[in-house]
């Protein structure tokens, strides 16, 4: 399954969108990109969010749906494209080039490395695909006339449907004190007339994948949670992940509504904190903290 391939699931009241994220911690870069198409029927068009986490805000550029086109495993919004290999941006105070390099995709034992596995055969109202759950890139950023040479980590995530979940909480970080990267999303999500609650736990170790997860039989429970953090601890035998997260700095962004209309408020923070600890049985496999963690708390 190539899950970064437009899926193009319905001709109206659909949306589809590819969500990327490059940080630089030595030249003071965190931005998260969204390149998207809503086919809402009363509004269709594309779109591209520009989410700058040093400068705290996000903008929000319209295209004409005809922008929008997919061509040889690349994203094409105008002149802007995005793929598994590259990506290049212009808007009119910001130009970005990057190339992609050493990413780790998702464990093939899962329906062909699928985050969702055999739950993306389900009529389900919104599907979330970790293309690439850690890497590298590098390339050059244009600001205010200043050219930056740029390097350091990336991370690209994909989602497509009719709408988000009714409430859902979501965590990305790859910038650990070890070598751990981590993708986790829990959601209430429509099922035919039940409501269901899902949830998946990505986490690779030193090149070695862990998944926790509903459809594998994973427990996963919400110790506290608050506005402004959250403690979770996922479980599969004697594996045990504690997450605990501090939301930092949030930044409002638009998602997809019923029909893939774009008047969702979602806030978003990739400034956040997190600590780790990962055991199996008595076992400590590794404790760690982490910065730069993407974080949405959409469950009040």
């Amino acid at each position: 399954m190539n899950t970064f391939k437009y899926q193009n699931l319905k001709s109206k009241n659909y949306f589809e969108g590819w969500y990327q994220r490059i940080t630089d911690e030595n030249n003071n870069v965190n931005f998260a990109f969204i390149f998207a198409i809503t086919k809402d029927e009363h509004d269709p068009h594309a779109f591209i969010q520009v989410f700058d986490g040093v400068k705290n805000e996000n903008k929000y550029y319209r295209f004409e749906i005809s922008d929008f086109y997919y061509s040889k495993d690349t994203v094409f919004i105008k002149e802007n494209y995005l793929s598994l290999n590259s990506m290049y941006l212009k808007t009119e105070d910001l130009e970005v080039s990057v190339l992609f390099n050493n990413s780790k995709l998702l464990n093939k034992n899962y329906q062909n490395n699928s985050a969702m596995s055999y739950l993306a055969k389900f009529p389900l109202e919104c599907f979330q695909e970790v293309v690439i759950i850690d890497g590298y890139f590098k390339g050059e950023l244009t600001t205010n006339n200043t050219l930056k040479h740029i390097k350091g980590k990336t991370y690209l995530e994909k989602t497509y449907g009719t709408k988000f979940p009714s409430k859902w909480i979501w965590i990305q970080g790859n910038h650990f004190n070890k070598d751990v990267s981590l993708s986790f999303s829990h959601g209430i999500v429509p099922i035919l007339k039940w409501k269901v609650k899902g949830f998946v736990t990505i986490l690779n170790h030193n090149g070695k994948e862990y998944r926790f997860a509903t459809y594998n039989f994973s427990r996963m429970k919400v110790v506290s949670r608050s506005i402004s953090q959250v403690e979770i601890v996922v479980r599969k035998r004697r594996y045990k992940l504690v997450m605990k997260i501090k939301l930092v700095e949030p930044v409002k962004l638009v998602g997809p509504n019923k029909n893939g209309i774009m008047n969702l408020k979602v806030f978003e923070s990739i400034n956040s904190l997190a600590t780790l600890t990962f055991t199996k049985g008595k076992e400590i496999i590794f404790d760690t903290m982490g910065r730069s963690v993407g974080f949405e708390n959409m469950y009040d």
